[in-house]
């Protein structure tokens, strides 16, 4: 019974993994940030030159978030505001379910806000990673 439970929540987890993010896999790390327990919202400026994204996912490397929304910021000024898939926490090492980015659009900015999810004596900081899967051009 216990296997069959384990086994139940191992699929369960699986799309939330960050596994699949590799640059192998054709993913890009856009950013990082590590954020402090009082933070509540970041303006990321994103790392690299490849800006047309059409797949979005934040990963956590350290400590525990639940995010609230994205806001993301196309070249022209145009916005999106992507809400959480599921309930939105983030724990280490795994990622969130992969949000889908308006076609042909450069991403300039991105803001995200969430909050801190944990105790601040064991981990004052939580490291967040921003990935993003490029357009084929």
């Amino acid at each position: 019974m216990k296997n069959r439970l384990l086994i139940c929540l191992l699929i369960w987890a699986l799309p939330f993994t960050v596994l699949g993010q590799s640059e192998a896999k054709g993913w890009i790390k856009l950013a990082d940030r590590t954020v402090g327990f009082n933070e509540k919202n970041h303006s990321i400026n994103l790392l690299g030159t490849k800006r047309k994204i059409h797949k979005l996912q934040l990963s956590s490397e350290s400590g525990n978030i639940k995010l609230k929304e994205i806001t993301v910021t196309y070249q022209g000024g145009n916005q999106e505001v992507l809400k959480p898939k599921g309930t939105g926490i983030i724990t280490k090492n795994f990622s969130s379910l992969p949000w889908s980015l308006q076609k042909d659009q450069k991403v300039t900015k991105l803001e995200i806000k969430y909050e801190t999810i944990g105790n601040w004596a064991v981990s004052k900081k939580a490291k967040v990673e921003i990935w993003g899967k490029p357009w084929e051009e």
